[in-house]
């Protein structure tokens, strides 16, 4: 039995894998969750609980860009974003290249702003990474982890440099 750590089925590795067709797919979807979050659609449905959107000023254009993200509350209680690319995702780049790294958020029904905190540490990010992994049942289809398989990998150095190449995103309302 195999202990890859993020599984190769995973959402996460698909992304790293450069698959050119999954990410085609992921831009279509992403245009269809925009849209529909915009009319209210998925919120109703409870949609909100697990993804909002977040709205960056692109930093090559000055446009508006809208990223649908996966977000939780790790054991901080502040909204924490992810991103499966690190510091490559789009999103990511927009906010840093923002001076007051300030976005707007849309959350089921909620709009407000929010001032963005980088998880910088590397401790904190294997917490986050940890937390996320024994909490919450999205991280089978996001990172491919198994309880029983992956029982020991939080100790291992592959999990270590993995949490690493992650972002994570706090966000505080303001």
């Amino acid at each position: 039995m195999s202990t890859e750590f993020p599984s190769s089925n995973s959402i996460v590795s698909k992304h790293r894998a450069s698959n050119s067709s999954f990410r085609k797919q992921t831009k279509r979807m992403n245009k269809v969750i925009i849209f529909l979050y915009r009319f209210y659609v998925l919120p109703i449905f409870g949609i909100g609980k697990s993804i909002l959107v977040i709205e960056t000023i692109g930093r090559r254009t000055g446009k508006k860009r809208r990223t649908p993200t996966l977000h939780n509350s790790f054991y901080t209680n502040k909204i924490t974003l992810y991103s499966a690319r690190g510091k490559n995702a789009d999103w990511i780049r927009n906010i840093r290249a923002q001076k007051e790294q300030e976005i707007f958020v849309y959350k089921g029904f909620k709009r407000f702003r929010a001032k963005t905190i980088f998880v910088d540490e590397p401790e904190e990010k294997i917490k986050h990474l940890r937390f996320f992994c024994e909490n919450y049942n999205g991280a089978k289809f996001v990172f491919g982890y198994n309880k029983k398989k992956h029982k020991d990998i939080f100790n291992t150095e592959n999990f270590r440099l993995f949490a690493q190449t992650l972002e994570f995103v706090q966000l505080v309302p303001t």
